[in-house]
């Protein structure tokens, strides 16, 4: 798989090294990983030569260091944690981090890459994939000395049971434990965002496009499901996009809480003349809750600790969607 991915000119090497135990991992999580690990180190190698090497070997939880997480959960004598990992190292000859990249690489959307080269998800998945199977991963690297990625793998024998480390050190408000739809079409960022959110205690129901979140919100409206305290939304999707949203939250969610997030400042939603935020947040009456009296939007790319703390600001603020005068009024004529 990786043969073909690479240049040619681009050396892969694989090792073994002892007995490798069973191990609890995803079948298809394991090649999203390798694959980006793969690509950056194709990156880092600019010049097309250098080499890739994977190594396997087992290690006892004991023996390992600089690995914070499973530390502390040595500290606090977790029964049934795991007795040994299996470690897949992922060295590249490439050009390497210093010291200030290597302190940010698993912050979302964080790339050193030019725009359009990279999206920052990379490390961020690799993270969140690894810790979602009870593993760990660390990285070490030099300017000029390569980079090497270990995957930590529990054996089958003693599986952790529970997560350990928040994704990126975040953590939510203690009690934090609201509702959030998350309206968003891209797969990758979607399923980052709504990890972030779970670590911090929300109860995160995912949607694909604005179609999908009407749905969501039209269930809630029929009293199946506890309500939404925040819809969370991407502004240019296909088959809704947050103009569409917003309606949709205006007229079955009323008086509710919506925040935008967006990586363009001028995101041409259709129906919006101008295609400008503050020209949607004028038009449906989106009550500003930003200081500056800016309509609530969180732009892209964020930091969790910046992304956490403007979700639990809006969610702390009154209701910024009222409600939907004229679907009102007509449904008092009806009565």
């Amino acid at each position: 798989m990786l043969r073909r991915f690479l240049p040619e000119t681009m050396a892969v090497a694989y090792e073994v090294h002892g007995t490798i135990p069973s191990v609890r991992a995803d079948a298809t999580a394991l090649p999203q990983i390798l694959l980006n690990l793969a690509a950056n180190a194709r990156d880092a190698m600019r010049d097309g030569s250098g080499e890739l090497r994977l190594a396997l070997s087992t290690v006892a939880a004991e023996d390992i260091t600089g690995v914070p997480a499973l530390a502390a959960a040595r500290r606090r004598e977790r029964p049934g944690g795991p007795q040994h990992f299996a470690v897949l190292s992922v060295t590249d000859t490439g050009c390497g981090m210093s010291s200030d990249v290597m302190a940010r690489i698993f912050e979302p959307f964080f790339t050193t890459k030019h725009q359009g080269e990279g999206t920052g998800l990379g490390m961020p998945m690799v993270y969140g994939l690894m810790d979602q199977m009870g593993g760990y991963v660390t990285v070490e690297s030099e300017v000029g000395s390569g980079t090497t990625v270990r995957l930590y793998f529990p054996a089958l024998c003693g599986l952790r049971t529970a997560s350990i480390e928040p994704v990126m050190g975040a953590t939510g408000p203690e009690g934090a434990s609201e509702r959030i739809l998350l309206v968003e079409d891209d797969a990758n960022i979607r399923t980052l965002t709504a990890r972030v959110l779970r670590r911090a205690g929300y109860h995160v129901t995912e949607a694909a496009n604005g179609e999908e979140a009407e749905e969501r919100l039209r269930t809630q409206a029929a009293g199946l499901e506890r309500p939404y305290a925040l819809v969370v939304s991407d502004m240019v999707m296909p088959h809704g996009d947050g103009l569409y949203v917003l309606e949709a939250t205006r007229r079955l969610a009323a008086p509710a809480r919506l925040v935008f997030v967006s990586g363009y400042a001028g995101d041409g939603l259709s129906g919006a003349p101008g295609g400008d935020i503050a020209t949607i947040g004028s038009r449906f009456a989106l009550t500003p809750v930003q200081e500056g009296g800016a309509p609530p939007i969180i732009p892209k790319p964020w930091t969790t600790s910046e992304f956490l703390s403007r979700i639990r600001a809006i969610l702390d603020a009154p209701p910024n969607v009222p409600l939907d005068a004229a679907a009102t009024h007509d449904a008092t004529r009806a009565g």
